[in-house]
């Protein structure tokens, strides 16, 4: 069982509730072979005319022995399944830690249905193996007490019951495996449903604007028709299952009338005798189809295990470096030395040399796929490059402390995300409690970001809640609040990254006018691809299949007459071609 290793070190962070409740199992079955044993004895004596005590007595032990017995199963469940849903807890807690980690190739690959299938259907079937698989387990154990104090009284008969207990614990195992199939691949036609309708939610503009529903409406009805159906066999086994437990138990009920009935009869047992033997079926019952659930538990669970390890495997992006970089203020210097980065099999970055003093407005701009955002990527180590690449202060990026460096940067990238939250709590990303954010220096930043008016007029203002994504705002109302949350962090370094695509040019323009005076004294890389937006930058660089080709103040590039200049002239022509 080398799956279950990983598992062992969150056990044993409970394992003394989780052996205090095992150890309670004991006292629950105890009083449940005693109860009927002293009901048993009562009858007999009754009958007999010689009790050994009052009936009164009898009957207020009966009672203390269940209540007792309440108890204790109620402290037994208490303390395993407690156990095991903080064992869930952390396990889960740690898996989407150790995603976080993961590079974005791999989100890229994992679909959404699937992954939060395996967060949560997977997780669940290793909790109940830890948890009530232990207690299913730990409780057949007291199967033999039962049989042993049957056979004193009647080994035959004993022995008869035996054979139903043992067709029940084959169809369980007989079937398990069969259950076992079929549920994953329910599991995985909800992952598949799941899919369809998240990227649909998603999408539903695309979808309106190419009146797709219907098309889209079929996709999700073959998907819930295939969840469906493989829902129904799946309960097709199920009962085949069932059908032969319940079978088996009536068998043993109408052996132990039949024979019971003929030995009650000729005098070999006694009616309170009959009575515990009756009471044991029913006792034997339960452990019995709880080893075959357990059975089917450890298959699910070893799946399971093996599913949610192949995402625990992956290796993280980023490996942290023993003694890291962590300076009390960060000046904002950026240097690339000999900058190469590849994505996806594709050299994107072609030995890229560049430095940006502390404190500089940099420009970035050149053709479509030349590299600008996947440099602009790097210093954050949103993009891995190897160690001597990339600079921060003249410190090696690879060297500082992942959390110090991504704190020292403000990033806006080209897809403006929001989260379905409060506008203010969308804003104040990244800090513990966004209540206490300065008001004061949170509208300076809507105001520099042009959008203080439109965001305060709405009904609750920056109490108002945005939908999934920020789908409730305009595109560029939901770009203008990144820019707004990046300059409220107020990070010595600020990455705008295309980030005005979805405004007209005159209005980014003017934003971006605005912002370089906003950003003065930090250092700024500013990434557009319109020419106009970068007159005010203190410097330009200008990037082609991956390489920088020029670089000066703009009013440079523009009087050498090279890529630049060509790039504007061709954008002047579109903007004079777009007004008439």
């Amino acid at each position: 069982m080398r799956e279950f290793e990983s598992v062992l070190a969150y056990w044993s962070r409970h394992k003394r509730a989780v052996l205090a409740g095992i150890a309670v199992i004991p006292v629950a079955r105890g009083f449940d072979l005693l109860i009927p044993w002293l009901i048993g004895r009562g009858v007999d004596e009754l009958q007999s005319g010689r009790l050994t005590w009052p009936l009164r007595t009898y009957f207020l032990l009966v009672v203390g022995l269940a209540v007792l017995k309440g108890a204790a199963k109620f402290l037994m469940r208490y303390l395993v399944v407690g156990a095991s849903r903080r064992f869930e807890q952390q396990y889960r807690d740690d898996i989407y830690r150790h995603i976080l980690t993961l590079p974005p190739a791999w989100f890229q690959k994992m679909r959404t249905g699937d992954l939060m299938a395996r967060m949560t259907w997977d997780v669940e079937a290793v909790r109940m193996l830890v948890g009530p698989g232990l207690m299913y387990v730990t409780e057949t154990l007291f199967m033999l007490p039962a049989v042993i104090i049957l056979a004193t009284y009647d080994w035959t008969l004993a022995t008869l019951i035996c054979v139903p207990l043992g067709l029940i614990a084959w169809s369980m195992v007989h079937y398990a495996g069969s259950i076992h199939e079929e549920s994953m691949r329910g599991q995985e036609r909800l992952a598949e449903l799941s899919n369809v309708a998240q990227e649909n939610f998603a999408g539903v503009r695309v979808v309106r604007a190419f009146a797709g529903e219907q098309h889209q409406q079929r996709n999700f009805e073959r998907a819930s028709e295939r969840y469906c159906e493989q829902n129904i066999r799946t309960a097709r086994v199920r009962g085949r299952n069932w059908t032969l437990i319940v079978s088996a138990k009536d068998l043993g009920m109408l052996i132990l009338l039949a024979a019971g009935c003929y030995r009650l009869m000729s005098g070999r047992i006694t009616i309170g005798e009959f009575w515990v033997f009756m009471s044991y079926l029913g006792l034997l019952f339960w452990p019995m189809v709880a080893l075959g659930w357990m059975v089917g538990m450890v298959q699910r669970g070893r799946a399971s295990l093996k599913r949610l390890e192949t995402i625990l495997s992956e290796p993280p992006a980023i490996v942290p470096v023993e003694n890291p970089f962590r300076p009390r203020a960060v000046r904002g210097e950026i240097e690339f030395r000999d900058l190469h980065c590849s994505l996806g099999g594709r050299e994107v970055l072609k030995g890229i040399h560049l430095k940006i003093p502390a404190g500089t407005v940099l420009g970035l701009t050149g053709t479509i796929g030349a590299g600008k955002s996947t440099l602009a990527q790097v210093l954050p180590r949103l993009v891995e490059v190897r160690p001597g690449q990339a600079f921060l202060d003249g410190v090696d990026i690879t060297r500082w402390d992942l959390n110090r460096l991504r704190r020292s940067i403000g990033y806006v990238p080209q897809e403006a995300f929001l989260f379905a939250d409060t506008l203010r709590s969308n804003l104040s990303l990244g800090r513990d409690d966004p209540e206490d954010a300065d008001p004061t220096r949170l509208l300076e930043a809507l105001r520099a970001a042009q959008i203080e008016e439109e965001l305060l007029s709405l009904p609750r203002g920056l109490e108002a809640v945005v939908g999934e994504r920020g789908v409730t705002l305009s595109g560029g109302q939901r770009q203008r609040a990144t820019i707004a949350r990046a300059l409220f962090a107020d990070t010595p370094i600020l990455i705008l990254d295309d980030c005005l695509s979805a405004v007209d040019a005159e209005t980014e323009a003017e934003i971006l006018g605005r912002l370089t005076r906003t950003v003065r004294g930090k250092t700024c890389l500013l990434i557009s691809h319109r020419i106009a937006a970068l007159s005010q930058c203190d410097r330009v660089c200008v990037l082609e299949d991956g390489k920088v080709v020029e670089q000066g103040r703009p009013d440079e590039l523009l009087a050498r007459r090279g890529l630049y200049h060509e790039l504007s002239l061709r954008q002047q022509d579109e903007a004079e071609l777009e007004r008439r």
